[in-house]
């Protein structure tokens, strides 16, 4: 196999994997992400190196009690009032909290 042909195969499957994980990220229509600081293209919203805590709270009080960061890969959410993760894990914790359920481990150790 030439050389160019590995380097565009390569180009080909780096390709497919950015659009691949933008394909499965993607927000349905009609839905919106909380406020958060907006992402760079290809790394998202590098977390700092340090004293993260002083850009939390920078963020906390820029975006309000809930706001959303996105890194390669990984999406989080942070709470930042006691009042709304009561809200959310006590009152509507049915709604949010699932677990995958394995078939074969339940007929196993059912």
């Amino acid at each position: 196999m030439s050389s160019s042909t590995i380097v565009y195969t390569g180009i080909a499957g780096i390709a497919l994997y950015f659009v691949s994980h933008w394909w499965k990220t993607r927000i349905p229509r009609g839905l919106k992400r909380p406020p958060g600081p907006p992402g760079h293209f290809l790394i998202g919203n590098l977390l700092p190196k340090s004293k993260e805590w002083l850009t939390f709270d920078r963020w906390a009080n820029e975006y309000g009690d809930l706001f959303y960061l996105s890194m390669p890969g990984v999406s989080m959410l942070f709470i930042n009032s006691y009042e709304l993760a009561e809200e959310l894990f006590d009152k509507r914790g049915n709604i949010y909290s699932d677990r995958y359920q394995s078939t074969v481990l339940n007929e196993l150790y059912v």
